[in-house]
């Protein structure tokens, strides 16, 4: 291995180390009383900041488009907070699973109501401008209502396996990818290799498995190996979905000219290159995990 290849993941490593140390304070603090209101209101912060990057990056270059993502977010995350009092007119009077799917439709139809307004003006470029404020608008105010379904250790485990997988591509690409690896994306991300899109799905599959054993995910308490598989399958779901969306945030940066979305985190880029895997594995947990999971 080269100097310079030694170098940059060393400094890779330490500003993940940081990076993980403020996300353990971060899910002490959601474990908090007001961890709902916690969550939500850091997902609704990380992505404005993501709304930034891709205003400079032109990922949404009308104006337009940039209040219509930050009204989305915020309109969301005003929803997320509400849907959780007691008596908000809105919530049905059913179980949990209920009201964590009614607050995601409220969350949606209003995200999708404002982004239209506000891609509009743009008639050409309709579909994508659509696809694109939801993209970066509903995900992450999204973790507060499963941190109201399934508590801190919800969120914690929907984060971890959201980024383990990002961990063990890179790590495993650089420890067994040889010489002649094969890259399934050279045109998207010419960086990864087979070898550790197999080591990310793998790792976040028994990851998955094994968190339901410590009582992070709950599935089937009375039947370990079928709690096991559940965890398995949960897991599987959401690093596909995070690999999926690692690769939509590199087709913006292809299409923008730019190797990272920003520099506020050194050699690990911007903070969407920080939170583009939970980008699309946010959303698909809110859709699945309430018909996989026993919460």
């Amino acid at each position: 291995m080269s100097t310079s290849r030694r170098s940059c993941i060393l400094r890779r490593t330490r500003v993940g180390g940081i990076l993980s140390l403020t996300l353990v304070l971060m899910l002490w603090l959601a474990a908090a009383p007001w961890g709902v209101v916690f969550v939500a209101l850091v997902g609704a912060v990380l992505a404005s900041l993501g709304v930034v990057e891709a205003r400079r990056m032109t990922t949404l270059p009308d104006p337009r488009s940039v209040v219509g993502a930050l009204g989305a977010i915020w309109v969301g995350t005003a929803l997320v907070i509400a849907t959780g009092w007691r008596g908000f007119p809105l919530s049905p009077p059913a179980g949990a699973e209920a009201r964590h799917l009614w607050s995601l439709g409220l969350v949606v139809g209003a995200s999708l109501f404002i982004a239209a307004g506000a891609a509009l003006p743009l008639r050409g470029d309709f579909p994508r401008r659509i696809l694109t404020i939801l993209w970066l608008a509903v995900p992450l105010p999204l973790l507060g209502l499963v941190r109201r379904w399934l508590g801190w250790e919800g969120v914690a485990a929907l984060v971890v396996l959201a980024k383990v997988g990002d961990i063990a591509a890179y790590y495993g690409g650089q420890a067994l990818a040889g010489p002649q690896a094969h890259h399934p994306f050279p045109h998207l991300s010419p960086g990864k290799t087979t070898i550790g899109c197999v080591c990310s799905l793998v790792v976040t599959t028994l990851c998955g498995a094994s968190l339901t054993q410590v009582g992070w995910l709950p599935a089937a308490p009375s039947n370990p190996w079928l709690g096991a598989l559940v965890g398995a399958l949960a897991g599987a779901l959401v690093n596909l979905a995070a690999q999926a969306g690692d690769l939509l945030e590199s087709a913006a940066k292809r299409r923008a000219g730019v190797k990272d979305s920003g520099s506020w985190f050194g050699p690990s880029g911007g903070m969407l290159d920080l939170v583009d895997s939970l980008l699309l594995a946010v959303p698909v947990a809110a859709l699945a995990w309430p018909w996989l999971l026993a919460g």
